[in-house]
Order: structure tokens, then C-alpha cells, then sequence
């Protein structure tokens, strides 16, 4: 279902919520989000996305709110922070300069990976927790 809510300049409650398993295994649950999911969501792209997308205008959301059973299909922790609006993964064609930024930012966490980065946001609770989940790459 496609709303106007923004939760930031750049960013809509569409835009954190958009998931294409979820389309197309008709999961309504997905869209269907609480005022404290919202306000969360709102918080993380207010706090940490916009300034992302400031200095890198081609960051893309590829997962952000997460209800429970879209969680469970995509493997998700049982205790992951996209199940309270609190995170993101995201993703840019400069994933270095990306996780540079991220690491001057106060964050909760953030967890780089070989394509995306993995960002949370926790208000007062931010533990700056930052993991390198990066796989080397073999050269030949």
C-alpha cells in the first residue's frame, strides 16, 4: 500500500517498508506499522539516513522495517532492530567512503558487509558498536 507519510526530507515510510517478498507472498502485516515503529524509523533517517544521503546521493534502503514473519522468511536475528523500525541496510557504489561516514555518526550499530552496511539507531541507547563482516576477497 503506498502512503505519503515522509519521515524525513528524503525518505518515506514507503521507503522503509518496501519489500518485494513481502508483495509478492501478500504479506499485509508488513505495511501495517505502529506509531512507535514510525517514530522510530523517523528518528533513524533523521539521525543517520539523511546524512548518508547527503554526502552519498545514490544510497539506496534495501531493508528497513521488518514485521515478524518477514523477519523469520529473510533469517533475520529474533532480536533484530528492523523489527522495531530501529535499523537499516543500505547500500551505495562507495561502500568504503559509506562506512567511514557511518563511523563518525552516532549510531547503535553498524555492521559492514561485502555489499551493504547494516545501520541502527537507539536514541539514548547507543552502544557505537561497529563489526566488519567483510569476506576477503582471493586474488588469483
Amino acid at each position: 500500500m503506498k502512503t505519503t507519510v515522509q519521515l524525513s526530507p528524503s525518505f518515506s515510510l514507503d521507503d522503509l517498508t518496501a519489500s518485494q517478498i513481502a508483495d509478492k507472498n501478500l504479506l499485509h502485516e508488513q505495511y501495517i506499522v505502529s506509531g512507535r515503529v514510525v517514530k522510530n524509523l523517523s528518528e533513524l533517517c533523521n539521525s543517520v539516513l539523511e546524512e548518508c544521503k547527503r554526502l552519498f546521493p545514490d544510497i539506496v534502503v534495501t531493508s528497513g522495517y521488518r514485521c515478524g514473519t518477514l523477519n523469520s522468511w529473510l533469517k533475520g536475528a529474533k532480536g533484530s532492530q528492523h523489527l522495531d523500525g530501529q535499523a537499516a541496510d543500505i547500500q551505495c557504489r562507495d561502500i568504503s567512503g559509506l562506512w567511514e561516514l557511518i563511523r563518525q555518526l552516532n549510531i547503535d550499530q553498524a555492521i559492514l558487509y561485502n555489499t551493504f552496511i547494516h545501520v541502527s539507531y537507539a536514541g539514548i541507547y547507543n552502544r557505537h558498536q561497529y563489526l566488519n563482516y567483510t569476506t576477503p576477497v582471493e586474488l588469483k
